[in-house]
C-alpha cells in the first residue's frame, strides 16, 4: 500500500504486487494498476509492505499519521519511509531544527 501516493506513478515496487492500494490523500485519479482506498478501508486491511514517500514532511502531526499507518501493519510488515535530505539538514545536522523556517 502506498500511503499518500497521489496517482501512484512513482510508487516503488508497484509492478511486483498482486494487490496495489493507494490511500490517496490528494484525491486525484490513480493509475490503472492501482486501487484508490480511503483510510477506513486501509484500517480493515493488514499490508505486507507500506510505502510512505515524501509525505511525512508535509503533515502537521506526523506522529498521528504514523500511528494511523501502524493500524494497517502486521507484525512483519515492512514500511519504507522516505523524506527529503534538505541542505539545512546536510550542513548543520545537530541543530538544523533551530534554523528551519516554516
Amino acid at each position: 500500500m502506498d500511503w499518500g501516493g497521489a496517482a501512484g506513478k512513482n510508487t516503488p515496487y508497484k509492478n511486483n504486487n498482486k494487490l496495489f492500494h493507494i490511500y490517496n490523500i490528494s484525491k486525484i485519479d490513480v493509475i490503472e494498476e492501482a486501487n484508490a482506498i480511503d483510510k477506513f478501508t486501509a484500517f480493515r486491511k493488514k499490508y505486507d509492505l507500506i510505502i510512505y514517500s515524501n509525505v511525512l514532511e508535509h503533515v502537521s502531526y506526523p506522529g498521528e499519521v504514523l500511528l494511523d499507518i501502524k493500524n494497517c501493519m502486521k507484525e512483519d510488515t515492512v514500511i519504507c519511509i522516505e523524506v527529503p535530505f534538505e541542505n539545512i539538514m546536510q550542513n548543520n545536522f545537530t541543530s538544523a531544527y533551530l534554523n528551519k523556517k516554516h
